[in-house]
């Protein structure tokens, strides 16, 4: 089980299936990973020849495999309208339906394919975090940490809200018994809380269309856990002695993706804690401190050091932003995906009154909590929080119809059919901890001080190919004086020292006490025009609690002393220029490796330049076609450039025939204008890359093509792509 999951895990965090190159009418768009191979080979044989007798014997005997490759084509259809894949899938489907004698994974694909695209990549999403969770399921139970326990349960319920968006409901009943389970692991003493997942899982199971197996075995788990004494709509005091009677309502671990089997093995294994690497590893005669944070405001945005995160307080045009069409509600931060803004635990709605006037519905009751004029100058709004007192401080703005990007000015200003409204937290929590002044932003935006936040796509960069785009939006922390605030992390450096920091969002405390850690440096040769202002590492190696540091030292040519620890660079920016005239870049994962931070040792990253770019093209007619928008930009160490504004790409590109006749030789693409904006179905993503590259190809010859930029303004080059068929 474990490997199966790890394997899907792989397949999904790297974009999936790899897709094939050029799809000729009636082909599968996808290649068919390796370890699903004998499967697909035997499966597709009998389905050519129509022999639904050997399509079943296929995935009766590698009925997991079907499974994962069904989910991989629905995965597959947030990207594709494909023929070929939609038939296979439902053909699939049916065969495992007759297999287990059931409806579910028809309804499956019915479900999915009539999902808006958008909602389709919503749920795929929300499958990264549930199996992500999974895992972090088998590293609590396997730790016994009760925090350990809390945050996984937490995950599931966010997972949870992340299927209940979009309505899938058949999802949501494998989170809540996977929620079950994992209570279950916990002992006899969380019997309540188990009755409680259970009950989740047959309120969301019952609005399936269908008799499900995993809801009739939730029911009977429930029932069972009920007349134990057990009862979730009654108070836990009311429930037996933790630890008294014979357990009940219990079941085998479930499948990811509800396969409806599963095993009830513990994963077992002896996590250990080596002294000095590890979040207990305190230092002798240390004691905890605890400091109340203080709720502060700034009218000019978060007034604080330069921060690790993608949106500059001055720099509004790239702020997230909510649409509202007509007059609304919509969901407030409805585009970023895999995170939500929800400040003392709500999400907003947005709704308008005429053009310009927005109206917030903090508890969505239908009742406006505060409403507004908005401008194209960020004004400071506070809205109201649940209990008197309670706010939340935001700077927001609209969109002008003179926006200037690229030198030409574009139109987002509010219409009768539709609106943007651009927001950014200006309010931030202080504190004197250590002898030193902290200020803590909720740069992430989830409601919370605390943990990093994983991300998957960013609407602008193509993930089509074999790596999925990702990366990881930590808060920020301001120590003292310092011109660059640090990610909020749960190991921080004060006035020299590490310390252990955990941060009580609900009472707004902040608890530090001292460790004595291993710690080895880290230094960076980058080759780039403009060095990153932040290049954030995670710890993954589960000993320091995905503890996060700024690798880009103080001074020139510095080393970074960090913990002990195994780490993957998680995010980056690069800019220049200030208020609305900053250009940046982004820093994703990308392909880079973790790496190890030794004691007494110096770990040197190479980066930057020469950086590789890759891209497709494709035959349109009697042309062929460089599709700019599947521009991916990656450094010497596998880290990822992205999202590029205001200054896309530019590079040369010489094509040729497979066999070396040139077709065309370092021709420059051009920087869209306000014409290519204006007739673009894709937007402002279009403004983040060049103009398609369009060269005759009457023949419809099989070529080659190849882009070379020798230096670009942030990032200076050379960027350079191989020769790409």
């Amino acid at each position: 089980m474990k490997m199966r999951l790890f394997t899907l895990f792989v397949l999904l965090t790297l974009g999936g299936l790899r897709l094939a190159a050029q799809v000729a009418p009636g082909e599968l768009p996808v290649e068919i990973p390796e370890s699903y191979q004998d499967f697909w080979e035997r499966y597709s044989k009998a389905s050519a020849e129509d022999d639904e007798d050997d399509m079943d014997a296929a995935v009766r005997a590698e009925q997991q495999d079907a499974i994962e490759v069904l989910e991989l084509f629905l995965d597959a259809t947030a990207r594709f309208e494909n023929p070929t894949l939609t038939g296979e899938a439902r053909s699939l489907a049916w065969s495992l339906d007759r297999v287990t004698r059931g409806e579910r994974y028809i309804e499956r694909v019915r479900f999915v394919l009539d999902l808006e695209r958008r909602d389709r990549g919503a749920r795929r999403i929300a499958s990264f975090e549930f199996i992500k969770a999974i895992r972090e399921s088998d590293a609590a139970i396997e730790s016994g940490s009760t925090a350990a326990f809390e945050a996984v349960l937490k995950r599931l319920d966010e997972v949870a809200e992340l299927y209940g968006a979009i309505g899938d409901y058949e999802s949501m009943l494998q989170v809540f018994r996977q929620g079950a389970w994992v209570t279950q692991r916990r002992g006899l003493a969380f019997r309540w809380e188990r009755a409680g997942w259970y009950e989740k899982a047959v309120k969301v199971g019952e609005l399936l269309p269908y008799r499900d197996a995993d809801l009739i075995d939730s029911r009977d788990a429930l029932e069972a856990l009920v007349a134990a004494g057990f009862d979730p709509s009654q108070p836990k005091s009311a429930a037996p002695s933790a630890n008294e009677g014979e357990d009940v309502g219990t079941v085998g671990r479930p499948s990811a993706r509800g396969t409806g089997s599963g095993d009830s093995s513990d994963g077992g294994g002896d996590t250990g804690v080596a002294g000095g690497r590890s979040l207990d590893a305190f230092a002798d005669g240390s004691k905890e401190e605890v400091e109340e944070l203080e709720p502060k405001v700034s009218k000019k945005g978060l007034d604080m050091a330069s921060m690790p995160n993608f949106y500059p307080d001055g720099q509004f045009l790239v702020w997230p932003y909510t649409g509202v069409e007509l007059e609304g509600p919509a969901d407030f931060d409805s585009q970023r995906g895999a995170v939500t803004y929800k400040p003392f635990g709500q999400h907003w709605q947005l709704s308008r009154d005429g053009q310009s006037k927005f109206l917030i519905d903090t508890d969505r009751d239908g009742e406006t909590d505060i409403e507004f004029t908005g401008t194209s100058t960020p004004t400071l709004l506070e809205v109201p929080g649940p209990e008197k007192g309670q706010s939340t401080p935001l700077l927001v703005c609209v969109p002008s119809d003179r926006d200037q990007v690229l030198g030409f000015g574009v139109n987002y200003a509010p219409t009768e059919q539709y609106a943007r409204l651009r927001f950014q937290p200006a309010g931030y929590l202080e504190a004197k901890v250590r002898g030193e002044k902290l200020k803590l932003a909720d740069l992430n935006m989830d409601g919370e001080w605390g943990a990093p936040r994983e991300f998957f796509g960013d609407v602008t960069t193509e993930d089509d190919d074999e790596l999925f785009v990702s990366w990881w939006e930590p808060d920020g922390v301001q120590v003292g004086k310092a011109k660059v605030a640090d990610p909020l992390s749960p190991v921080m450096k004060i006035k020299g020292k590490w310390y252990r920091t955990t941060v009580d969002s609900t009472a707004l405390t902040i608890a530090t006490r001292q460790l004595d850690l291993l710690t080895g440096e880290v230094k960076l040769d980058y080759e780039i025009e403009t060095l990153p202002t932040h290049l954030v590492a995670m710890e993954v190696g589960e000993k320091l609690g995905g503890a996060v540091f700024n690798l880009m030292p103080a001074k020139k040519n510095g080393k970074v002393e960090l913990p002990v620890g195994t780490y993957k660079i998680v995010m980056g920016q690069v800019s220049t220029g200030r208020k609305t005239s900053t250009d940046l870049v982004r820093i994703y994962t990308g392909s880079s490796p973790t790496f190890e931070v030794k004691a007494g040792e110096t770990t040197t990253l190479e980066m930057g330049a020469p950086f590789k770019l890759i891209f497709s093209h494709r035959q349109e007619g009697k042309e062929r076609v460089v599709k700019a928008d599947s521009f991916r930009v990656f450094g010497r160490f596998g880290e990822e450039y992205a999202k590029f504004f205001d200054e896309p790409l530019k590079p040369e590109i010489s094509a040729r025939k497979i066999g070396g006749v040139d077709l065309v030789e370092e021709r420059p693409m051009r920087f869209p204008g306000i014409e290519d904006w204006q007739s673009s179905s894709d937007g402002e993503r279009a403004l983040h890359f060049p103009v398609d590259f369009r060269f005759d190809n009457p023949d419809r010859s099989d070529v080659e093509v190849k882009a070379f930029q020798e230096e670009h303004g942030l990032l200076g080059g050379p960027i350079e792509s191989d020769w790409i068929p």
